[in-house]
């Protein structure tokens, strides 16, 4: 009798909780357990979900309604809860019932239904569940969700929550294990494209990349304005995708001058003129054309050098009459050997005097006084690189003291480096650098002696005139005249008043140039003399003047 009232007892405790776990009463709470569903994404045929619940309340059963989209997954296999356990009052282990349905297709159901409050724990794993993943799909939301859900109180008449009431605990973990590139957005011309990189097991989009503009498509350019010889021109193109249009300039044409056609000539004192013609549009420039070279007549002695006195020259031009002067160079002194006028002593000065030939000036020149019986130099000032040192000694005869200067050290300067080449018309410059402290000296390079030609005779000589011969340096232009002397006078033979032809032996030509009476009227070999000397001089000179300048240039 005892065992049919638990037994009738353990039904109606049975049928209410299924009706408070069917329909369930909401409860008030501050924070109500709720179920909470995990599903761990291992690999596209390992997607484990659990379904969990609190187990630290006093409840007497759980109602727990899974739901799957068929189209996205697969239910492979389940497990569901087996230990768990209740107590009544007096601490006896009663019955609890599990019900668990995985025949209807998208839903798996899980029920928990017992007479007294279950054993608390933190909580109760209810059910596990193993889905693959179908060919070409991935989860969303709404693959495996919790439907419905509820937890019933502890006299089985209400629930402490439900989905009802409160919002179930989700959390998806997953592996991201096989993931695609798509581009959910194309870039064109005008607008940035999006690629995001998607995990194909969970559907969560890991990271988006932007996608750059691609290039305009632009048409062929047509011209907007055509160039002309002194402004630019333009053109333009357009997008056929977007419109977009680009403009570019054309480079102005230039003119096309054509060959200088001389408009003025030139003289020797004013310039010509020549114009070029532009081909396309007939603008005209003009260029200058310099004056052209006076045509200078011989070089006439206006005022003759003296010894002391420079004199000039000067030749005129047969077309405009423009007057050029030089200067003649001074001739000098020519002063004969010294004569001693006064005698030096030990304490005093000497005279000596020399005279010019030509013109009788007197110069004097000092002689040293005699040397001193002087000691051994001391220094009394060292010298440096650019001031000089003294040095002293004592004459041992007179006492006198004599002072001496010491040669500045000086620099040492290496090799002279040509800054400027010399020409016939101009000197040239190099620079010596000291090597020591670095100061610089520069040297004048004297000037290139001229490349004359050929003489041009240009007035022929005559018994009674001079002529005259020129000839033109090829570098420079520069003209050098000379003079050719009279032609001989030829004098006739006289007559020998004894009969005998005039003819001198050698006897008599000798005892003439012993007695120095030769007479003649024939002077031409004095003036032959006299060209060969001159032509001596001028060819020392031209030595001279040589040699100097390789010495200059290999210092």
């Amino acid at each position: 009798m005892n065992s049919m009232k638990k037994f009738f007892k353990l039904a109606i405790a049975f049928v209410t909780l299924l009706v408070t776990l069917m329909v369930p009463s909401q409860v008030n709470a501050d924070s109500n357990p709720v179920a909470k569903l995990n599903i761990d994404v291992k690999s596209r045929n390992e997607i484990i979900a659990t379904v969990s619940v609190p187990a630290n309340y006093d409840s007497l059963g759980y109602s727990i309604d899974l739901a799957y989209d068929t189209e996205t997954v697969q239910l492979v296999k389940s497990a569901f809860i087996k230990d768990i356990k209740a107590f009544d009052p007096d601490g006896e282990e009663v019955q609890v019932v599990i019900i668990t349905n995985t025949k209807k297709s998208g839903k798996v159901a899980a029920k928990v239904v017992t007479t007294y409050p279950i054993e608390h724990k933190d909580s109760y794993i209810l059910m596990t569940l193993t889905f693959s993943l179908l060919d070409g799909q991935h989860l969303s939301d709404d693959s495996i969700r919790l439907d419905k859900w509820n937890i019933a109180s502890e006299d089985g008449k209400q629930s402490i929550s439900s989905n009802t009431t409160d919002k179930e605990d989700v959390e998806l973990k997953c592996t991201h294990a096989e993931t695609v590139t798509s581009v959910v957005k194309e870039a064109t011309c005008s607008q940035k494209g999006q690629e995001d990189v998607v995990c194909t097991l969970c559907g969560h989009t890991l990271s988006s990349k932007e996608i750059p503009t691609v290039d305009h498509k632009f048409g062929a350019w047509t011209t907007t304005k055509e160039a002309t010889c002194e402004e630019k021109g333009t053109q333009e193109r357009k997008c056929s995708v977007c419109g977009e249009t680009e403009t570019k300039e054309i480079a102005a044409l230039g003119h096309d001058y054509g060959e200088a056609v001389v408009t003025k000539e030139p003289t020797c004192v004013e310039k010509g003129i020549k114009t070029r013609t532009c081909k396309h549009c007939g603008k005209e420039v003009t260029e200058e054309i310099p004056t052209v070279d006076h045509k200078f007549g011989a070089w006439t002695t206006t005022k003759e050098a003296t010894c002391e006195e420079k004199g000039t020259q000067e030749r005129k031009c047969s077309v405009c009459g423009e007057t050029e002067t030089k200067e003649i160079a001074a001739l000098g002194h020519d002063y004969g050997e010294a004569v001693v006028t006064k005698q030096p002593t030990c304490v005093e000065k000497g005279i000596k005097t020399r005279t010019c030939k030509h013109c009788g000036k007197e110069v004097t020149e000092e002689i040293p006084t005699v040397d001193h019986k002087f000691g051994a130099w001391t220094t009394t000032k060292e010298a440096t690189c650019e001031e000089k040192g003294t040095q002293e000694r004592k004459c041992s005869v007179c006492g006198e003291t004599e002072t001496k200067e010491i040669a500045a050290l000086g620099h040492d300067y290496g090799e002279a480096v040509v800054t400027k080449e010399p020409t016939c018309t101009e000197t040239g410059t190099k620079i010596s650098t000291c090597k020591h402290c670095g100061k610089e000296v520069t040297e004048e390079i004297p000037m290139l002696d001229h490349t004359y030609g050929q003489w041009t005779v240009t007035k022929e000589a005559t018994e009674t005139e001079e002529g005259s011969k020129e000839r033109v340096c090829s570098v420079c232009g520069k003209k050098e005249v000379a003079v050719i002397a009279k032609k001989e006078t030829v004098q006739p033979a006289k007559p020998a008043t004894d009969g005998k032809t005039n003819q001198t032996t050698n006897k008599d030509k000798t005892t003439a140039k012993k007695d120095d009476k030769v007479k003649t009227g024939d002077d031409s070999n004095s003036s032959m003399y006299g060209l060969l000397a001159i032509d001596s001089i001028v060819l020392a000179a031209i030595v001279y003047c040589v040699s100097k300048r390789r010495e200059i240039l290999n210092k």
